[in-house]
């Protein structure tokens, strides 16, 4: 890669190394949650846990290349439910504001424990995310949830109530496959079953997600475009119709399913694009590049979209990042994209594939949870053209996705273009 190239990728990855940060003082002491007491630690104790935005990529980079902090921050996580009562939401210096919505802890959990990261108590982690997920009075953590639990979805009595069904149903997911790795079937069922509610929304007329009333109504006057730049709406948090229509990772073959098919699926995906509904300053559709992934045939729109979204909106100057880098979330972002793969479903240890801006990318593994060393990514041939063939360790990888475990335990990813 150029210098240009460099510089940006390396600004971005500081960024992603700000927050969560170090609160503890250098002989273990850190203010707790809401006791008034001092704690203590052995390890390191974080602070500054923007978790609506950063479960989406920020914890699955630190997983993957900074395994040790990742855990750390999942026990800092665990110490504040001792501490709280509640796993946290947007956790600010020992202060939990229990800010925007979701349930996003739960997910950043599972996809780290999923990952191999696992020296934390995982069952005071799964305890502490079935409160969460099923005290009906009382919740911080997630207000409305008795509709969500007997509709399926919340309704317009609750703010923002497609997107909190929706950030509901991503944490459900999460929970459902941490259920299923202990072992825990009739959980795993009731929660995934949970995390699928999203089509009790779907407007089939429009294929967009649309709020309902508690009567079951469709909420009527409806514009699908407002809610765009931070405008008030109803139904939508910081985004509109367009920029929630896609946002259920854990489902997206379901999603094809409820739109008609892959070219009705594909067709409204671009049409996002295409309209300029895209916000690339924000969370709710930032996945959106990558879903073309799940079309066969359609997979050069996402690696022609990632690299042309790379250089219009990330750059080498002072106002080089579209918005708010949300404690380093656009930023990783950027990380990933620039090394063409990405975490597309959070909870899920998957990552898309596109195409690397760089030549040859190597990420140094921490031994102590990967058996690897080193994962090197290389790209061969016209920067210019499409995805030809994907080589895992020189044998041919088949399709748009990787797991986890296949990516960390392989040496080398090689991406041939044509």
């Amino acid at each position: 890669g150029s210098e240009n190239d460099k510089t940006i990728f390396y600004t971005a990855l500081y960024h992603t190394l700000i927050h969560p940060n170090t609160l503890n003082d250098f002989n273990g002491e850190y203010p707790e949650i809401k006791t008034g007491k001092t704690g203590k630690t052995t390890g390191t104790r974080y602070t500054v846990f923007s978790l609506w935005d950063t479960y989406r990529n920020l914890h699955q980079l630190m997983s993957l290349v900074y395994p040790q902090q990742q855990s750390d921050m999942i026990k800092s996580m665990l110490d504040m439910y001792d501490e709280n009562g509640w796993l946290p939401k947007w956790e600010l210096n020992s202060t939990e504001t229990f800010t925007m919505v979701g349930d996003p802890a739960s997910i950043v959990i599972t996809d780290t424990y999923l990952k191999g990261i696992q020296d934390f108590d995982v069952q005071k982690a799964y305890k502490a995310m079935l409160k969460s997920a099923d005290q009906l009075e009382n919740n911080p953590l997630r207000p409305g949830l008795k509709d969500y639990i007997e509709k399926g979805y919340l309704t317009t009595e609750n703010g923002g109530s497609v997107s909190t069904t929706l950030e509901y149903n991503a944490a459900d997911y999460a929970i459902a496959l941490l259920a299923k790795e202990l072992g825990k079937k009739d959980d795993y069922m009731r929660f995934y079953n949970r995390s699928i509610s999203y089509r009790k929304l779907f407007d089939k007329e429009l294929k967009l997600l649309r709020p309902r009333l508690s009567n079951g109504d469709w909420y009527e006057p409806f514009n699908p475009n407002d809610g765009a730049n931070f405008s008030e709406n109803v139904g939508f948090i910081e985004g509109n119709a367009w920029q929630y229509a896609f946002m259920v990772p854990q489902n997206i073959n379901g999603l094809i399913k409820l739109m008609g098919g892959n070219k009705a699926f594909t067709n409204q995906l671009q049409k996002v694009f295409d309209t300029n509904q895209f916000d690339m300053a924000n969370e709710p559709d930032i996945a959106y590049p990558f879903l073309f992934n799940y079309v066969k045939g359609e997979e050069w729109r996402s690696q022609n979209l990632v690299q042309e979204l790379v250089r219009k909106h990330f750059k080498n100057t002072p106002d080089g990042i579209p918005g708010n880098d949300d404690t380093g979330t656009m930023s990783a972002w950027l990380v990933y994209s620039m090394m063409g793969f990405y975490p597309i479903a959070p909870g899920e240890p998957k990552y898309a594939i596109t195409k690397s801006l760089f030549d040859k990318i190597t990420i140094q593994l921490d031994s102590k949870y990967y058996k690897n060393s080193e994962l090197v990514i290389e790209k061969e041939t016209n920067a210019n053209g499409q995805i030809h063939q994907i080589l895992l360790d020189g044998k041919k990888h088949h399709g748009y996705f990787i797991n986890h475990d296949d990516l960390v335990n392989g040496n080398n990813l090689k991406i041939i273009l044509k």
